[in-house]
């Protein structure tokens, strides 16, 4: 049975927050297979680290030094265990990346995280790509805070000589506005399922929402779902989940829900909340794509879409895990009927 993902609808849904993102045809797809990939790693920016200095936090910069240094590991430790696309993969800087870039090779594909900023007091229309990824001081409050209607940040890929521009061959909103080390594995899960489907398909325009409805693989009875405990809506109990959602699942920190992404679990499931931006004019919606996601593959086995409401909707609810069992119970019903 052929199989479609809703990576593809996520990346659809972003293109109507950015305005200027692209989308890839098959046959550029195709030509990934023949590129060799670089890793883009960051830098510690000197601005954010004199800022520090300035306000006699010294104690921080070592921090932030570590975070970048982190972020940096998590990301080579995603790219060399889950993307098989191709074997080889260079790691360098933006910067050199660019430099490679203008000696006019076209034999790389470049896949990195990046910022992107609404225009909240321009009022204009997309949002300003900053082309790498920003480490504030505060970042990780910032991901306590979960502020998407401010800045977000994405995965891309594109072709190398192609740096420079706005579009891009494939583009993943990530959950976390600082990417850690589960939303790294699900970007670079997400881009790879995408890139394979987009070779098998001949058809060069986005898929409909119907047309990526999973097919659920496995009863969610024989998989335990991870719930991020610090994603839970205030006042939301084990016992108040367990009222509407009759699977297997437990509420762990954010340290083992990051871990559990790293290593994959076949009998377990994680549950990501990625946010969907619509940048209009005047006027920023966020709303919220809760997803469960099969920690080995990467796959999607259910998920459900949320309106933005007073910001609610980008945390765990019992309303939220009620819907999310109701269309699991659906699809597994739906796939042993279809056997």
């Amino acid at each position: 049975m052929r199989k479609f993902y809703p990576y593809l609808f996520l990346f659809f849904v972003a293109c109507a927050g950015y305005a200027q993102c692209g989308f890839g045809s098959p046959a550029l797809m195709k030509k990934l297979a023949q590129r060799e990939l670089i890793v883009i790693m960051e830098q510690p920016s000197q601005k954010v680290i004199e800022l520090m200095k300035k306000k006699k936090k010294h104690d921080q910069v070592v921090a932030y030094e570590e975070g970048v240094e982190a972020y940096n590991a998590a990301l080579k430790h995603a790219v060399e265990k889950y993307w098989k696309w191709d074997s080889s993969a260079n790691y360098m800087t933006m910067n050199d990346a660019d430099r490679l870039r203008k000696t006019q090779v076209k034999n790389y594909a470049v896949i990195y995280c990046t910022t992107i900023d609404n225009f909240t007091i321009k009022g204009d229309e997309g949002g300003r790509n900053h082309q790498r990824l920003l480490f504030p001081e505060n970042y990780r409050q910032l991901n306590a805070l979960r502020e998407h209607w401010r800045n977000y940040s994405v995965m891309e890929i594109k072709f190398l000589e192609d740096l420079p521009k706005s579009q891009s061959l494939f583009r993943q909103n990530l959950p976390n506005i600082t990417p850690e080390k589960a939303d790294l594995v699900f970007g670079v899960q997400a881009v790879e399922h995408y890139l394979i489907d987009s070779t098998l398909q001949n058809r060069a325009t986005p898929y409909e929402w119907e047309e990526v409805l999973p097919r659920a693989e496995a009863d969610m009875h024989a998989k335990t779902l991870l719930l991020r405990k610090d994603w839970l809506a205030h006042g939301l109990s084990y016992e108040d989940i367990k009222e509407v959602y009759p699977y297997p699942f437990v509420i762990v920190d954010a340290k083992r829900f990051n871990e559990s992404a790293v290593k994959g679990n076949p009998n377990l499931a994680l549950l990501q909340i990625v946010p969907e931006i619509q940048s209009k004019k005047q006027k920023i919606v966020t709303n919220y794509l809760h997803a469960v996601i099969d920690s080995m593959t990467g796959l999607p086995l259910g998920f459900v879409r949320l309106k933005a409401e007073d910001g609610k909707d980008k945390y765990i609810s019992q309303e939220s895990m009620k819907e999310l069992a109701q269309y699991l119970k659906k699809r597994t019903m739906t796939v042993a009927g279809n056997k």
